[in-house]
Formats: structure tokens, sequence, C-alpha cells
């Protein structure tokens, strides 16, 4: 329970008791307020020369007018304290909006970083595989190019035992034109002109065998493209 104080000041020369449950130091700005408005007042011209009754009456009118003007000033304070308390609402609603869309931009961030994540995994996979893949085709290509290496010398061989048989066949053939060179010139003319078919086959085999060549040098430059 609030406890009842009392306290002596001095007003327009007088000593007065002023008694409450505020505190001595309140009571004293009390009387310093009245005797700053009783000084004021004093130095109005006329003022000393009004009756007690008027000089009263003259005083309560300033503490009514500073009354309502400390009233009016404490309405204009509560009506910028409402503002300000509207305005800190409105930031708080902001701040906490702010506050929502930076946990959905760390939200999303996070989810980007997961897939970043999963993108880099899975294109280290593809960078494996496509070594892998590259591994084999070198491996399919080196196998290619030793089959043609041996295709090549299997065909060369082929070409030069031909060439060979070719060489014995075209000598014997002479021989024997050498022989019969007088009384068999159309024979001669027949054995020419087989030798003719012959180095024609030999030609159309090596073509043959050329494009073939040319055929498996195409698919290894389409292998290692």
């Amino acid at each position: 329970m609030a406890v009842k104080n009392t306290a002596q000041v001095v007003i327009g020369g007088k000593i007065i008791t002023l008694g409450g449950f505020e505190s001595e130091e309140y009571f004293q700005k009390v009387a310093s307020y009245m005797n700053n408005k009783i000084g004021e007042l004093s130095e109005t011209p006329g003022y000393s020369r009004q009756p007690m009754e008027t000089k009263h009456m003259l005083l309560s009118l300033n503490i009514t007018d500073d009354y309502f003007k400390a009233k009016r000033q404490a309405e204009v304070f509560e009506q910028d304290l409402q503002q300000k308390d509207q305005e800190m609402y409105e930031l708080k609603h902001e701040l906490i909006a702010l506050r929502m869309q930076i946990e959905d931009a760390q939200k999303k961030e996070q989810e980007l970083q997961e897939q970043k994540k999963t993108h880099e995994e899975k294109i280290k996979e593809l960078e494996q595989e496509l070594q892998e893949q590259k591994k084999i085709q070198e491996e399919k290509v080196k196998e290619l190019e030793q089959e043609l290496q041996e295709q090549k010398k299997a065909d060369e061989e082929k070409i030069r035992e031909l060439e060979q048989e070719l060489q014995e066949q075209k000598k014997t053939h002479e021989e024997k034109i050498k022989e019969q060179v007088q009384g068999l010139q159309e024979q001669k003319k027949a054995d020419e002109e087989k030798i003719r078919e012959l180095e024609q086959e030999l030609q159309e085999q090596k073509k043959a065998h050329e494009e073939k060549i040319n055929e498996l040098e195409q698919e290894l430059d389409e292998l290692l493209k």
C-alpha cells in the first residue's frame, strides 16, 4: 500500500504544506512551477495593481492555458506514438515477410546446391563412362588397324603371288611362242589375248582389293571421329 507523504514548500513567499502519494521532489517541482507562473504574471504591466481575486483568476487562467497546451501536446505525442506503433507494426510485418523470403531463398539455395551436387555426380559418372567408351573405341580401332594391316599384307602377298604366277605364265607362254613362232602365229595371238585377259583379271582383283582397303580405312576414320 502506498504511503502518503507531506512536504513544506514556498509559494508566493508563503510556506505551504502539501500532502499526497507523490514524492517530496514532485511537491518541490509543483511549487517551483507555481512560483515561475507568479513571477511571469508579476512582470506583466498593471498586474501588481489588480485585486487579489483578479490575480488568482489570472494565475488560474495561465495554469489552465498551460494545462490545455500540455494536454494538446500529450495528444499529439499520443498520435505520434500510435503512428509510430502502426509503423512499427508494419515494419514488424515487413520484417517477418523479409525473413520468410530469406528462408525461402535459403531453401532454394540449398535445393540448388543439392541439384548442383547431383549434376556434378552425374557429370562425373558420364565422364567416367565416356572414358571407358573411349578406351573401348581405341581398342577397337587398334584391332581394326591390325586387321587392316593383316588384310593389306595378305592382299599384297596374294598380289605378289598372282604377279609371280602371271610372270611365270607369261614366261612360259613367251617361251612356247618363241618355240612355235614360225608355224603358230595364231596360237601366239590366242596366248597373248589370254595374257591380256589374265592381266585384266589381275587388275580387277587388284582394284577390288584396293577398294576393300579404302573401305576399311574409311571405317577406321569414322571410328576415330
